[in-house]
């Protein structure tokens, strides 16, 4: 239940929770948001700085996501190598894009040098934001395609920044 490197969730873990919290907000009627995050360019960082550096670098940035979210029942989880997702329970589209935005700043503010980045001489995240309004009729992994479409337009444009999916 527990990523051994970052000790946040892990991905079966946020599976779980994620079917329970849709199951809720269609129960509720309440609204449910994601943030997928990307580390922009972390391969790049991964081979010049070395698996350690890495490493490290990733519980920064846990640290960094996790000081932003103010809830207990908000879930961060580690979805893939350098990727990870927070779900927002009773949270809409606006509130979910400032967090986003909060991330997207909190990261960039630790200053992690990465000299291999196209974008910035730092460590920065990329976000896709989505939420849905009527859980009873968005599948799980169509909710997750949303946030992870508008994951693909924040990299397309840029990179560094948070995007809600529309």
């Amino acid at each position: 239940k527990i990523d051994p490197l970052t000790g946040i969730a892990n991905r079966r873990y946020f599976d779980e929770i994620f079917l329970k919290e849709i199951n809720r907000a269609s129960y509720e009627k309440n609204q449910l948001s994601l943030l997928l995050i990307d580390i922009d360019f972390f391969k790049k960082y991964n081979d010049y700085y070395g698996h350690v550096s890495g490493d490290n670098c990733l519980k920064m940035v846990v640290e960094a996501i996790t000081k932003e979210l103010k809830r207990p029942m908000d879930l961060l989880a580690r979805f893939g190598g350098e990727e990870f997702i927070v779900l927002l329970p009773n949270t809409g589209k606006t509130s979910a894009e400032v967090i986003g935005n909060k991330i997207v700043n909190s990261v960039s503010s630790l200053k992690i040098p990465h000299c291999t980045s196209s974008i910035c001489p730092y460590i920065t995240v990329s976000i896709g934001i989505t939420t849905i309004i009527h859980p009873e009729i968005c599948s799980s992994t169509n909710f997750i395609d949303q946030a992870d479409k508008a994951l693909y337009i924040a990299k397309k444009n840029g990179r560094n920044r948070a995007i809600v999916f529309s």
